[in-house]
């Protein structure tokens, strides 16, 4: 789960200003920051279960229940993993790894609730467990329960001062608390422990950034990058910081190589095509700018900063009818849009404008004189 060009932040503008007559701008989407850990989603932080990203829960016997279980979580398939899992738990309940990955599988089957009971039944079974008290303080998180999440991060560090993942869980829950010096502080022990872990330096590029230091920013997403080539997510937050330095040229080439890259995450793919709008919107390369904007809306439709951004870019080329059509959608589509009143004046004057322009000129005084 990733940030990128549309996540929490405050660096852009996130209205659409003089919507009333004929001064109406396009919206610019906030610019990444290290997204709040509800529920996981595209365009959120990234998160992980055990010590290693993507790491399968750990089966206490090569057979039975508990090896299928962990087999069916690494092909992805939760649901399977559950119902294994579960029969081996009821037959080892005194086990607490067993528990863990019963939560780790309820985890990621969205699941919140039925992954804490299992988390905190493996605590109880094994008091020092930092892994459970790991996984606990992430799903505690991602429910939004941050109280909590930093109780079970800071009872596993008091085990584990050593523990990455635990100071990067703690970092994550200062910053949505926004609390953000603590934060970086807890990233910056994480990242002393392992320097090598880019989930925790591309949060924390997304603190520096909504922060506005956007040096320190572009220093973790190169990183990230030069670790990780292919992470897509890097290379869209990398854009935004140039893109907010003025360095447009080089917002556009990382934005177009997501493109290239033909990304299975619809959300990334879109991000992409709206970035690229923003930029040859900035550069006055107003077709252009439409063209990624109609673009965006074809992969995803509910993109309502995309149809505002079409509109107002259509005005702009007098191509009124087919703006007002954008409107129009816009207010079917987002009929409680906090907009919704400046949106229904916009609508009524290009129909009054419209109307004018089918109307016959009126005959002129004196005529034939």
């Amino acid at each position: 789960m990733r940030v990128s060009l549309r996540a929490a932040g405050a660096a852009f503008a996130a209205g659409c200003v003089a919507l009333v007559g004929t001064g109406c701008t396009t919206l610019q989407r906030p610019v990444p920051a290290a997204a709040g850990p509800s529920a996981p989603a595209p365009d959120q932080r990234i998160v992980r279960f055990g010590t290693a990203p993507g790491a399968a829960p750990t089966a206490t016997a090569p057979q039975g229940e508990a090896a299928w279980g962990a087999y069916f979580y690494r092909r992805g398939d939760f649901r399977r993993s559950i119902q294994l899992l579960a029969d081996a738990v009821k037959k080892d309940p005194a086990n607490a790894t067993l528990w863990r990955n019963l939560g780790s599988s309820y985890a990621l089957d969205d699941d919140f609730d039925a992954a804490i009971s299992c988390f905190q039944s493996a605590i109880r079974r094994d008091p020092k467990d930092t892994k459970s008290l790991y996984d606990l303080s992430v799903v505690e998180g991602w429910k939004g329960s941050l109280p909590q999440a930093e109780k079970a991060a800071l009872k596993g560090l008091a085990l584990a001062p050593r523990h990455g993942g635990l100071h990067s869980s703690l970092g994550n829950v200062y910053d949505d608390e926004g609390k953000e010096n603590a934060s970086l502080k807890q990233y910056a022990d994480a990242l002393e422990i392992n320097p090598r872990d880019t989930i925790t330096r591309f949060n924390r590029g997304g603190v520096y950034l909504k922060l506005k230091d956007l040096g320190a920013a572009e220093k973790d997403y190169h990183r990230v990058l030069k670790l990780d080539p292919d992470d897509l997510g890097a290379a869209q937050n990398l854009a935004a910081v140039y893109f907010l330095e003025g360095r447009l040229k080089a917002a556009e080439r990382l934005n177009a190589w997501v493109v290239r890259r033909h990304p299975k995450d619809e959300d990334t793919l879109e991000n992409a095509y709206f970035n690229l709008g923003l930029i040859y919107d900035r550069e006055d390369r107003i077709e252009h700018a439409l063209n990624m904007y109609q673009l965006a809306l074809q992969v995803a439709p509910w993109d309502a900063a995309a149809y505002v951004n079409a509109a107002v870019v259509l005005e702009r080329l007098d191509r009124k009818r087919e703006a007002l059509a954008y409107w129009e959608k816009y207010e079917r589509l987002f009929p409680a849009s906090r907009r919704a009143a400046e949106i229904a004046k916009r609508i009524a004057i290009l129909k009054r404008m419209l109307a004018l322009e089918r109307s016959p000129p009126p005959a002129g005084r004196g005529a034939g004189r």
